[in-house]
């Protein structure tokens, strides 16, 4: 009897004792040391590259955060330039009236705590009023002229047939002058950024205006460029504004070219006069600093005001008589 008992006793034991070596068994296949976790995300090559450090941080760390990558590369313009940043961030600064406006890429927070006076704009811009007709033409060049709803300049003084078929086809219109624009028809189109030249300046009211309304504002000022192609270089900025930065390059290197070949030939060597005259009878000659001065220097030609305000761009005015003069 006692023998029985035993053999019963020594199997239940070895059966408590198989069950936990079982348990033990299947539990080591889901633990996981802290110290083989650490392990694991450092040496997988598939989880390698995407460690941080501070100074390179994910890319969703770029949200509504301004951290600087550098300064947009320019050739010849002087009166604006770019900060990039990181996520797609860009900061414009310069124009006639020191606008600073910040582009935010689409589906990117704005971020907290800007400078005062920066505009913001929420990319992407597909409401523009453009009184400025250089920066029409260049927004053409780049494939982003949809962008631009309404303008200063009515169809009949414009020649460009890329923009007439715009007035054709129903995407652009005339809202009035630059120096009394419909405000009602510009609001009703719900404009996102409004883009004026320096003969505004005549008329700060409307300035003013696009402030109450909200609207933020550059006032272009290319014509001041003091070399041709500064001018062109422009077409930067539209490619900032309207997402075709690559697209404004690729236009811009092609019209270096095109620049560099044409100067390269003979020169003409005639003397040339440029300027124009008011209806109020007073004239305007291009200063020796002047784009088209230096245009007319690189083909050739003698301008005949060249030692007038030589650093400067612009216009100088004067009476008929003096300019006649010169």
């Amino acid at each position: 009897m006692n023998r029985k008992v035993q053999k019963m006793a020594a199997l239940a034991l070895a059966l408590m004792m198989l069950l936990s070596v079982a348990a033990c068994g299947d539990g080591g296949k889901d633990v996981q040391t802290p110290q083989n976790t650490q392990s694991s995300a450092v040496t997988d090559p598939n989880t390698a590259n995407s460690q941080t450090t501070p100074n390179q941080p994910a890319e969703a760390d770029y949200d509504g955060k301004l951290i600087l990558e550098g300064q947009l590369e320019l050739q010849y313009a002087q009166n604006f330039q770019v900060d990039l940043y990181k996520g797609g961030y860009r900061m414009i600064r310069g124009g006639a009236n020191n606008a600073k406006l910040l582009v935010v890429p689409e589906g990117m927070k704005v971020p907290e705590e800007l400078d005062e006076g920066v505009q913001v704009l929420q990319m992407p811009l597909t409401n523009v009023y453009a009184a400025s007709t250089a920066i029409i033409s260049v927004t053409k060049e780049i494939g982003a002229l949809d962008n631009i709803k309404l303008t200063a300049t009515d169809y009949d003084s414009w020649y460009a047939p890329a923009v007439r078929k715009q007035f054709d086809d129903g995407k652009l219109a005339y809202s009035g002058s630059y120096k009394e624009p419909d405000y009602e028809m510009i609001t009703a189109s719900a404009i996102q950024l409004h883009i004026d030249t320096t003969m505004i300046d005549g008329s700060p009211e409307v300035m003013d205006k696009f402030h109450e309304l909200g609207i933020p504002s550059l006032v272009e000022n290319s014509a001041v460029e003091n070399h041709p192609m500064g001018r062109v270089e422009w077409v930067k900025l539209a490619g900032v504004l309207f997402g075709k930065e690559a697209e404004a390059e690729a236009f811009f290197q092609k019209a270096v070219e095109k620049f560099e070949q044409a100067t390269a030939k003979n020169p003409f060597e005639k003397t040339v006069a440029m300027g124009y005259i008011t209806s109020s009878g007073k004239a305007y000659a291009r200063n020796g600093g002047d784009y088209l001065a230096q245009l007319i220097g690189l083909a050739g030609g003698d301008y005949i005001c060249a030692d007038m305000e030589p650093e400067k761009g612009g216009n100088t005015s004067m009476t008929f008589e003096e300019w006649f003069d010169k």
